[in-house]
C-alpha cells in the first residue's frame, strides 16, 4: 500500500504581462515546471479554439506569454498572465477579472452588486 501523496508546498504565483517571458533555469522555473505549464497551455488553447502561441510559447530562454490573460496552474506552481495595461494600485487584476467575467458572460450587474471604489471607478461584485 502506498503512503499519502506528497505535495510540494504552494509557492507564490508568478506574475507576468502579455508578451513577457518567464525564465527557465537559474532563478526561474525548473525545466519540469516549464514543460508542464507549456502542456497545460496547449490544452487551454485547444479548449478555447485558439492557436497555441496565443497562450504560452516555449523559447530557448523560457515561456513567453501570448495575448491571452488568465491563470495557469500545475501542482506547486501558479502563473498569472495579466493584461499589458498600466497598473494603478492593483487595478490591473481587477481589470483582468472584469474582462474575464464579461467574456464568459458571468457579469450580471444589479443595483445591489455595484459599488464604488476609492478612485471613483465602478466595481462589480
Amino acid at each position: 500500500m502506498r503512503g499519502p501523496k506528497r505535495h510540494e508546498p504552494p509557492t507564490e504565483p508568478l506574475t507576468l504581462r502579455e508578451w513577457e517571458t518567464l525564465p527557465v533555469g537559474g532563478e526561474g522555473l525548473r525545466e519540469r515546471e516549464a514543460d508542464r505549464l507549456h502542456a497545460r497551455s496547449k490544452r487551454a488553447a485547444r479548449r478555447l479554439k485558439l492557436p497555441q502561441r496565443d497562450v504560452l510559447t516555449r523559447t530557448r530562454k523560457g515561456l513567453r506569454a501570448g495575448q491571452i490573460v488568465g491563470v495557469l496552474a500545475i501542482p506547486g506552481r501558479t502563473v498569472e498572465i495579466l493584461p499589458k495595461i498600466e497598473d494603478e494600485n492593483g487595478a490591473v487584476r481587477r481589470t483582468m477579472i472584469h474582462m474575464l467575467a464579461v467574456a464568459h458572460d458571468l457579469l450580471r450587474p444589479t443595483a445591489r452588486s455595484r459599488r464604488s471604489t476609492r478612485s471613483g471607478a465602478t466595481c462589480w461584485n
